[in-house]
């Protein structure tokens, strides 16, 4: 399974994993913060060109939510870290 970069990032990556995070649009771009809006969130999601700087902020906040990225032909998103996804949701993680 290859690993998610700025380079290979897709729209459906995001939007499933902030789905995991059970955020909106609004709420995760508020929660990662500058270099992200709102906009450039959705543009991201959309397909359309963004940044690399906002690419690497979305990246670095599924990291830090405990979120993994996947890749290998199936793009989605999984829990990695229980305990950090868990302090992002608030929800306990199943086993």
């Amino acid at each position: 399974m290859g690993k998610v970069t700025v380079e290979t990032v897709e729209p459906v990556h995001v939007r499933t994993g902030r789905a995991l995070l059970n955020l909106s649009t609004r709420q995760f771009a508020e929660a990662v913060g500058t270099p992200l809006t709102i906009d450039k969130l959705k543009a991201l999601e959309a397909g359309r060109a963004t940044s690399a700087d906002v690419r690497q902020a979305v990246l670095d906040a599924f990291e830090q939510f405990g979120v993994q990225l996947q890749n290998g032909g199936r793009p989605g998103a999984r829990v990695r870290d229980a305990a950090a996804w868990t302090a992002a949701t608030g929800e306990k993680a199943n086993p």
